[in-house]
């Protein structure tokens, strides 16, 4: 669901996205271990072609550097206006959050 604002939210896990990063309800940092909390301003990411690393039917994936720790990252960017790609973004999320 798009909150006022642009957030997102998963209802089934209340995992939000937004904005202010990706925040996870209180109850989920026991099932969702260990929680990373990143922020946007703490990414650099390359968006130019060079940064690309690569594109499907629903998004781009681009290099990016997590500033705090140094940690090279991949960053999914989709437009999330469009109901059917903002479910599969979802669906992805959740996915990575069980993988352990």
């Amino acid at each position: 669901q798009v909150q006022r604002g642009g957030s997102l939210i998963h209802m089934p896990t209340g995992v939000r996205i937004g904005h202010e990063g990706i925040k996870l309800p209180e109850s989920a940092t026991e099932q969702f271990n260990p929680v990373l909390q990143v922020l946007p301003q703490d990414i650099d990411c390359d968006y130019s072609d060079e940064g690309r690393l690569g594109s499907g039917a629903s998004a781009s994936v681009y290099r990016g550097l997590h500033t705090a720790s140094g940690t090279q990252l991949a960053i999914k960017a989709l437009n999330v206006q469009d109901k059917g790609k903002r479910a599969q973004m979802m669906n992805d999320v959740r996915t990575l959050m069980q993988v352990q």
